[in-house]
Order: structure tokens, then C-alpha cells, then sequence
């Protein structure tokens, strides 16, 4: 197990969590009014397409998530998947730290739980 196989796992957690980040605050900061269309399901296609496929936010998280997958095979070849799916966990507690500090997210005792049995979990399997 390299250093570097370790490197490629947390810079694709981290192009995962910014894309996600982004999203959020582009849908609901950004564009609060925005609403769906009720109609039909190609309606509510056509809307989506028009509102966001040349929004340079949503373009820039399509490039974080392209390159978290590409992160995520180069990790492939560095480390045990046993090794670098656990770690990919901590996105999930990222994204949730993230939210509440620079979206005004709720944060309560349940979600700090769920941010702990998440770390619990990694040093468990971490140990195996």
C-alpha cells in the first residue's frame, strides 16, 4: 500500500464532496424559487436541462464527479478496496460538517452519532 493509493482515495472523497456541496448550494442558495414543473415527467427533464446544463457551477461539479471517479480507479490499483471503501466513508461525515457550517444545516446529537459510528466503523475495519 502506497502513499500515493491513499492520496488518490481522499482527493476523490474530496472532488466528491465539493460536488455535492456545490450542488446544494447552487439549488437551494442560489435558486430558492426554483420549482418543477408538475405536468409530466419530460417537462420537468426539459426545465432541469434548461436551468442548470449551462450553469458553470453545476458544469464545474460534473467535472469534481468525473474526476472522483477517475481518482477512485487510480486508487484501484494502489490500494486493497477492503482499505480505500472505508475511507471513502468519511465523505458522508464531510458533507454533513460541511452543510451545517456553510449551509445552515441542522446539526444534533443523532447526526453526531451517525458522524462517530461512521468513524468507529473505519478503525474497525481499518484493524483486519
Amino acid at each position: 500500500m502506497t502513499m500515493m493509493g491513499y492520496f488518490y482515495v481522499f482527493t476523490s472523497m474530496s472532488c466528491g464532496v465539493l460536488s455535492q456541496i456545490f450542488i446544494k448550494w447552487r439549488v437551494n442558495v442560489i435558486y430558492p424559487q426554483l420549482t418543477l414543473p408538475t405536468d409530466s415527467h419530460l417537462s420537468r427533464l426539459i426545465y432541469l436541462v434548461k436551468s442548470f446544463f449551462f450553469d458553470p457551477v453545476v458544469i464545474l461539479c460534473f467535472i469534481f464527479t468525473f474526476l472522483s471517479g477517475i481518482l477512485w480507479m487510480a486508487s484501484m490499483t494502489k490500494l486493497p478496496i477492503s482499505v480505500a471503501y472505508p475511507l471513502m466513508s468519511l465523505g458522508y461525515a464531510l458533507v454533513l460538517v460541511i452543510s451545517c457550517l456553510f449551509l445552515n444545516e441542522s446539526f444534533n446529537l443523532y447526526k453526531l452519532a451517525g458522524i462517530l459510528f461512521i468513524i468507529v466503523g473505519i478503525t474497525i475495519s481499518s484493524q483486519g
